[in-house]
């Protein structure tokens, strides 16, 4: 007596089969996983200035490559701006950096909202299993709400965003921004 097999049960068996003799190169090639790994920074008081970092953990097993041009944008929270255009690397986190911004006026002290950078650096971006951070020069409005968050601003909610790519990649990475006032 010949049994009777279901179409649903036939395509399980085939697409399972298929998978036993797939070769090896069509396997998924391990890839870096960068996701936001915020800093606690020390707090700014309103009317002060001081430093904001952001920062990213690969928790890939493979390192995050770049062979192209990086770019990173921040946007400061509400209530702060920037006030120098630099991105200043944290230990082995890479950089080249060259920034601008969106207000200076020359002769007058650097004050800007957002930040747009650029980098030429090859190699690693991040490490696997290890974090990578930058640091900005912050300065708080003595408007702004003492013993609080000052949060992200960005697109989207982001405090920063970065940019790299391998082998013709691209990759984007958010990241926070956030600022904690705190009176002196």
């Amino acid at each position: 007596m010949a049994r009777r097999v279901s179409k649903v049960s036939a395509g399980v068996l085939m697409a399972g089969s298929a998978l036993l003799v797939s070769p090896p190169s069509m396997a998924a090639e391990p890839r870096p996983q960068l996701v936001d790994a915020a800093e606690a920074p020390d707090p700014i008081a309103p009317g002060a200035s001081g430093t904001a970092v952001v920062g990213l953990r690969n928790v890939g097993h493979v390192d995050a490559r770049n062979d192209g041009q990086m770019y990173m944008e921040l946007w400061a929270p509400r209530y702060s701006y920037f006030t120098a255009p630099t991105l200043t690397p944290v230990g082995d986190a890479p950089g080249g950096w060259s920034c601008k911004g969106d207000a200076a006026v020359e002769g007058r002290p650097y004050k800007s909202t957002i930040l747009k950078c650029s980098s030429d650096k090859k190699g690693v971006v991040a490490a696997a299993r290890e974090a990578v951070r930058w640091k900005v020069q912050m300065s708080v409005s003595p408007q702004a709400p003492a013993d609080t968050v000052l949060h992200n601003a960005g697109e989207d909610g982001y405090g920063a965003v970065l940019y790299h790519s391998t082998n013709g990649r691209g990759t984007w990475s958010n990241m926070s921004l956030q600022i904690y006032t705190q009176d002196a």
